[in-house]
């Protein structure tokens, strides 16, 4: 059939089949999208946008048809292309305004054929973007972690107080090395059932009034992991601690129960330690007992701290000059001060250092892991700091965190611990430092100095 054909075809009907026709046409195709919606992968939303696009031009058709040809060009018995000559024929003898008529319907069709097209191309542009995009931050949608295998399981968090923000960071994945790393979910606690592929997590929750936290947890099939974390509020005293709850070292054969106490989130860096300095800390009796047990044996107070200078005799850190830290070093943790120079910081701070126990609660938990972060063996040097050339700054390892969010605790430097009695002349260091090799980070490794 020609284009004339048709035209004059679709004029010759009346304006209810031609409305009709369009709601039958209509409705086919909106069925049609919804299949291809269920089984091409087509945004959920597509359906409903092809129904507005209909409803959208159902006037302008409605219009076109309206427009109809004069009843002198519809002469019974006359041929298509009959009608045709006929309408052109009527076309130059009624002059302008029939032909206004005619080109205003002809506008009508072209206008609303052209609409409907780019209508649709719009929608598919709009498609195909939707389905492209990357977003950086989800908050819910599990497919913006990875696209489902099979291996998934759920993760419900609480909080006190609630409302923490907790981002969920993807830190190990079975997918290739190639493969772009998957966006972080960033929500809000309560959180309930959030859908994750197996892997391990970093974990990050802050709150206006409370302390940062974080810590890794491992995510397998079956039932959402729960957690609930009390966090730590801040003040003057307690800024950059966090909550250690009551129990037990699985390791330690006595099988104590530690009470609850707070420990600093990170090992104390240079730029914290020289307050304590300029402050006049080496200066007040009060933080120093009567009597030094050092190298050389037991000093009185003021014979003894004369030894404790850097080069150019100030007191301070032996690996400090005029009483400053390393350029560049403020963020690294501090290093060659004694047992006694470390208690007497955390006593000037409203501290004190954690007991042996209190250190390895906050180290292992109730966990028998191998290291604070668990048992993973493969990934030491992504998670602490050992048998490298430094020591990196304090908080270097996120992902080394222990079940508690405290960082540090394996490798980089050394740590002191309380004394076990008072009367104790040799101070204990835990931890293991970047000088030493892995097997250091263990309970029964004790370095009395």
């Amino acid at each position: 059939m020609s284009i004339k054909r048709f035209i004059v075809e679709l004029h010759r009907q009346s304006v209810w089949r031609v409305l009709g026709i369009y709601l039958f046409a209509g409705w086919g195709a909106v069925e049609v999208v919804k299949g291809l919606t269920e089984t091409a992968g087509l945004p959920p939303w597509f359906p409903a946008a092809s129904l507005a696009v209909l409803a959208l031009f159902l006037p302008i058709v409605l219009a076109a048809a309206l427009v109809r040809e004069s009843p002198e060009t519809q002469r019974d018995g006359a041929s298509d292309d009959e009608a045709l000559d006929s309408a052109a024929e009527l076309l130059e003898e009624r002059g302008p305004v029939v032909q206004f008529v005619a080109n205003t319907r002809t506008a009508l069709v072209a206008g609303a054929s052209g609409m409907l097209l780019m209508a649709f191309v719009g929608v598919w542009f709009a498609s195909r973007q939707a389905g492209t995009g990357d977003a950086e931050v989800a908050t819910s949608a599990p497919e913006s972690v990875l696209e489902p295998d099979g291996s998934w399981g759920g993760l419900s968090l609480t909080t006190v107080p609630a409302g923490a923000e907790v981002r969920v960071t993807h830190i190990s994945s079975d997918a290739g090395q190639d493969d772009p790393p998957p966006a972080p979910i960033v929500a809000s606690t309560p959180v309930e059932d959030l859908a994750l592929p197996e892997g391990e997590y970093l974990l990050e929750f802050t709150e206006g009034t409370s302390n940062a936290l974080s810590f890794t947890v491992s995510i397998r099939p079956g039932p959402p992991l729960s957690r609930s974390v009390t966090l730590t509020p801040t003040s003057a005293l307690t800024a950059g601690m966090l909550a250690v709850d009551e129990g037990v070292l699985l390791a330690d054969t006595l099988g104590l129960r530690v009470p609850g106490f707070l420990i600093d989130r990170t090992e104390v860096a240079n730029e914290e330690f020289v307050h304590f300095v300029r402050d006049g800390g080496y200066d007040e009796p009060s933080l120093w007992p009567d009597t030094l047990s050092l190298l050389g044996g037991p000093l009185p107070r003021r014979d003894a701290l004369a030894r404790l200078v850097d080069e150019t005799g100030l007191a301070s850190p032996r690996n400090w000059s005029g009483a400053i830290y390393p350029q560049g070093e403020g963020s690294l943790p501090v290093t060659s001060v004694t047992w006694y120079e470390a208690d007497a910081y955390c006593r000037w701070a409203g501290k004190r250092l954690p007991s042996f126990r209190q250190w390895w609660r906050a180290a292992l938990g109730n966990t028998p892991s191998q290291y604070p972060w668990g048992g993973n063996s493969d990934d030491v040097q992504a998670r602490a700091n050992f048998s490298l050339r430094q020591a990196t700054p304090v908080g270097f390892y996120p992902i080394g965190a222990s079940g508690f969010g405290v960082l540090d605790m394996a490798g980089n430097v050394r740590e002191w611990v309380d004394l076990t009695r008072p009367d104790d002349v040799r101070a204990l260091t835990v931890g293991g430092s970047w000088q030493d090799p892995t097997y250091t980070f263990d309970l029964v490794w004790q370095e009395p100095i």
